[in-house]
């Protein structure tokens, strides 16, 4: 620290012989690209695709949320992303998924849970063998729809990594969040206010965002078409605030910090009244 004026991870562990493990899928893209600045550019291994009630996958390459089966483990039945709601959906075997499709993750555990239903919504990557590979999109109950948008926190993730790699916003911590207005209702992307420091790059944000979420689902960009929705605004809220919101939660939903998954789609239209705002950009 007195060398270079700071201690960082890299500081302390040299890339060489370093390897990150951590999650890298769903919704974990805008923060995967803040490590380098912390700990280089050293391996990252995710952890594989696990729960309270058991492990799902296993990860066999680096750089890739994709997972192996764990057929070993327990056994898996399969939903077409379609028919969870159906009264007498789709029931596949692993044997019979493929590449390319998502699914839900229906469980039958070695420790007593028969065709658990954990919401994880899954797409096929490939196969090891005859293995599938999947990777995890997202919890499944997590959707808005206003006005028959069906956005789903999957299609948010996907957008904001996708615009976060070509619009130098830092984001840190985001949720987006309905907004019923009696003119034109439209989502908030809940950002802490040292987030947005330069309006004019949140304005660019905001028009990629709202773009690519209507490439992601384009019942979104219909409804955008239309002028049911309007565009996405930046809400901004005081610095800290998302470390306190989740702390919060956690103490009231139970828990551990290290299973805890941070929402980026909640889907509440009362939300916005329950937050400190400082303003909008729009």
């Amino acid at each position: 620290a007195e060398k270079s004026g700071r201690l960082l991870p890299t500081d302390v562990w040299p890339v060489e012989g370093t390897v990150i493990n951590t999650w890298t899928g769903g919704s974990m893209g805008p923060y995967l690209r803040q490590l380098p600045q912390y700990f280089g550019e050293p391996p990252i291994r995710d952890l594989g695709l696990l729960a309270s009630e058991g492990r799902m996958t296993i990860p066999f390459e680096t750089g890739t949320p994709g997972g192996v089966l764990d057929i070993w483990s327990h056994y898996f039945e399969f939903v077409p992303e379609g028919e969870i709601d159906s009264t007498k959906p789709t029931v596949l075997g692993a044997h019979e998924l493929s590449e390319g499709r998502s699914y839900y993750l229906i469980p039958t555990t070695a420790y007593g849970l028969y065709r658990y239903h954990i919401s994880d919504l899954v797409r096929v990557t490939g196969f090891f063998g005859r293995t599938p590979i999947v990777e995890f999109l997202g919890k499944g109950h997590r959707f808005s729809n206003m006005t028959g948008e069906k956005l789903s926190e999957y299609h948010v993730t996907k957008a904001m990594d996708a615009v976060a790699k070509r619009v130098p916003l830092p984001v840190t911590a985001y949720s987006v969040a309905p907004i019923w207005d009696e003119k034109q209702s439209y989502y908030g992307l809940f950002l802490e206010e040292a987030d947005a420091t330069d309006e004019a790059t949140v304005r660019r944000f905001l028009g990629e965002f709202d773009k690519q979420l209507g490439e992601e689902n384009i019942e979104y960009a219909a409804k955008r078409d239309s002028g049911r929705l309007g565009p996405v605004r930046a809400v901004l809220i005081p610095n800290g605030a998302w470390a306190r919101w989740d702390r919060e939660r956690l103490s009231q939903t139970g828990g551990s910090p290290e299973q805890y998954k941070h929402p980026c789609l909640i889907g509440d239209l009362k939300f916005r009244d329950t937050m400190s705002v400082l303003r909008e950009v729009s």
